[in-house]
């Protein structure tokens, strides 16, 4: 063992810069193995995920599509008629006024069927969680609470189980309280609390809306596959009957993690190919700096052999010699690897998929495979020395001091591995180049409304204080004169969307003339609701006709804008102006189109146009709505400024979902940008380590 030390301390700048370039690429296949173990392998926290599928409405025309909710109505059908499962929840998001503890606040509650946490195998940090057997008790739904909540507004007393809060106007019981930091999958962040519902006789308006979550747990017995075909069977059936709930998309069901993850999970497949051909240029120029230093190495090999060494224990010696080398490479990488781990958790925001995961750190799985390929890599490292040494004459080599012998075959063999690293390297170069030239196509989107220049956030009127449209339309319209007299502010405006999804905010409508009832129709829009000033905030132009203006009250005629793509696929030979359509979920009324404006287009990393109807907010006020505001510098009021605004107004108004837009179409679009960014990195670094393989050699 000493002479292998004495030869490590014999060259430690060339050892030196071995260790420097394997420890480098090791790092980076380890932040990747790290983020695969975590994302794909590593149970998620407080969820168990085994054999749970989540039913969606996916368009067979488009494979972005999304691919998590489905309408109230097929929620319904799916849980009262599948054979696959032995359990079918349903969720559904939802903004409450919490009146209790000490204080009012309006909080994100989402709304889960009884056995939606036992599918999850969900556990309480104290007392219960929500259950067919606790969902209702003496007439009060089942609630439970977050952590935040139950620490916020009740001092994290344990005394609180069993005691009454109201939501809007109803009271309700607290049940338990869950892990901290705990969010449904799929649900978005800041959860607040969840609101027992019985699906079997809840009337759900606007049903066709896709905007509800359906989780199933396999029955035993039942695979994938199976459970899958039946969805779309009963799916399929439905849809024939009612042809509002989207005739156009296909209900099916994927697993958990999948959907959480989406494309991401490609990605993190192709981070893996990357990072392993950093790892193996970084393994070719090692290889060829100790193919160098065993050419110099001839005479030492000679003598051995005249000695009577066999080649055996030469092959052992070098493979100590260089398993020292790799795996204090491999010591080194994971060292950085733990350094640089939080900067690639800065990179992940939290997200509706990414939150329901551990944050990636290097389990058991990461460093086997930083020892595998530390193993790996000496055993392949020696057998270059022992080549040349095999190859040797014996007596040529002692004559001519070391100067010949072998060189023939460690000269091709060094070429070899000089071309076979600038290949690799400038493979992995245009593969990078390609992938970030998408990205940049991306982040050069044209959303159709200045995205940097807005903030919004949401306010919700449940409850008795604003029981009519009227109440509801005053209060909104009070909001937007406040916040557009701030200074600062160029524009305030109110909408029901904050983000609307083509397809998951989408609803049937029809044309007068079509012949059809509205449960026949298979067209779909997004049926947006606004006041005029969305115009101003969005820089929508207007193309035909007019804009919603503050003529359009509610006793005034029904009138609706629609988008200019939206107008030109349902009237392509005529103008939509004074055309009539009817919307699912709204009755008999017919409202008359007075106005084509501008396209506005999704987040996302693949953005689509927002095909819309817009309704006067006088003619329909939501309960809850977007209040956007617009400065053309990018500097927006505070968020305790905003919230003051609204307490003036109302005490018991609090904001929720606040967020730049800019923020949110760039976080759509993260796991993109997050790809990118490491395989970019990826790439500098192959060339780097490549250049100065060359140089050194």
């Amino acid at each position: 063992m000493s002479s292998i030390f004495k030869n490590l301390i014999r060259h430690p700048f060339l050892n030196g810069a071995i260790v420097v370039t394997l420890a480098l690429a090791l790092t980076a296949a380890l932040l990747v193995s790290g983020l695969i173990e975590s994302f794909l392998i590593s149970p998620l926290p407080h969820v168990d995920d085994r054999d749970v599928l989540i039913a969606a409405e996916v368009d067979p025309l488009n494979e972005n599509s999304s691919r998590n909710r489905v309408s109230w109505q097929m929620g319904v059908h799916l849980r009262e008629h599948n054979q696959s499962f032995s359990a079918f929840g349903i969720a559904s998001n939802a903004a409450y006024t919490v009146h209790g503890g000490n204080s009012t606040e309006v909080a994100y509650i989402p709304r889960v069927s009884p056995e939606l946490f036992g599918i999850l195998g969900i556990e309480a940090a104290l007392g219960q969680v929500i259950t067919p057997a606790n969902a209702e008790i003496a007439g009060q739904r089942g609630f439970v609470l977050s952590d935040s909540l139950w620490r916020r507004r009740f001092g994290a007393d344990p005394s609180v189980i069993g005691r009454n809060i109201t939501l809007d106007d109803q009271n309700a019981t607290i049940l338990g309280v869950l892990p901290a930091g705990f969010d449904l999958p799929l649900l978005g962040v800041s959860q607040q609390g969840w609101l027992a519902m019985f699906p079997e006789i809840r009337s759900e308006e606007g049903s066709a809306n896709t905007r509800h979550f359906g989780f199933g747990k396999l029955a035993p017995g039942v695979n994938e596959t199976q459970a899958t075909d039946e969805v779309k069977r009963l799916g399929a059936a439905l849809k024939q009957e009612r042809p509002e709930l989207g005739a156009s998309l296909v209900t099916t069901a994927f697993p958990l993690r999948d959907t959480l993850l989406g494309p991401f999970q490609k990605q993190l497949w192709i981070l893996l190919a990357m990072s392993a051909l950093v790892l193996l240029v970084a393994c070719l120029n090692s290889g060829a700096l100790l193919l160098a230093q065993a050419i110099k190495r001839r005479r030492e090999f000679a003598v051995r052999l005249a000695l009577g060494a066999q080649s055996s224990r030469l092959l052992r010696q070098f493979w100590l010699e260089n398993i020292s080398i790799t795996v204090l490479a491999a010591g080194v990488a994971i060292i950085l690897s733990t350094w640089v781990a939080p900067v690639i958790l800065s990179m992940l925001p939290a997200t509706t998929g990414i939150s329901g995961f551990g944050m990636p750190q290097l389990g058991p799985i990461s460093l086997g495979i930083a020892l595998a390929a530390a193993a790996s890599a000496a055993a392949l490292f020696a057998l270059m020395p022992w080549a040349i040494a095999r190859g040797l004459s014996i007596e040529s080599t002692l004559r001519g001091g070391g100067r010949s012998g072998g060189s023939s075959f460690a000269g091709k063999f060094s070429r070899g591995l000089v071309t076979a690293q600038i290949t690799v390297a400038l493979t992995l170069a245009i593969g990078a180049a390609l992938l970030l030239q998408s990205s940049r196509q991306l982040e050069a989107t044209d959303y159709g409304f200045p995205v940097d220049e807005l903030y919004q956030f949401r306010l919700s009127t449940r409850g008795d204080y604003y029981p009519d449209a009227a109440s509801r339309t005053r209060f909104f319209e009070q909001v937007r004169e406040n916040i557009a007299r701030h200074p600062g502010v160029d524009a305030a405006s109110i909408s029901r969307f904050s983000f609307p999804s083509p397809v998951a905010a989408s609803r049937a409508f029809l044309q007068e003339g079509d012949g059809l009832n509205l449960d026949e129709s298979p067209k779909q829009a997004v049926i947006e609701v606004a006041m005029p000033e969305f115009q101003d905030t969005h820089d929508l132009r207007v193309l035909h006709g007019r804009y919603l203006n503050h003529d359009d009250r509610a006793d005034s005629p029904k009138v609706v804008v629609v988008n200019a793509n939206l107008a030109a696929r349902y009237w392509p030979e005529e103008s939509p102006l004074g055309k009539r359509v009817r919307f699912g979920g709204m009755g008999d009324t017919w409202w008359t189109i007075v106005g084509v404006v501008t396209d506005r287009w999704s987040a996302g990393h693949q953005p689509r146009i927002i095909d819309s109807f817009t309704l006067p907010f006088t003619q329909s006020a939501p309960t809850g709505n977007a209040v956007f505001v617009r400065s053309k510098n990018g500097v927006f009021p505070s968020f305790e400024t905003l919230q003051r605004i609204i307490w003036d107004i109302d005490p018991n108004v609090s904001i929720f979902f606040e967020t730049s837009v800019a923020d949110f179409y760039a976080n759509s679009a993260w796991q993109q940008r997050f790809s990118m960014t490491l395989i970019g990195a990826f790439a500098l670094l192959a060339i780097t380590l490549c250049a100065a393989g060359l140089y050194a050699v």
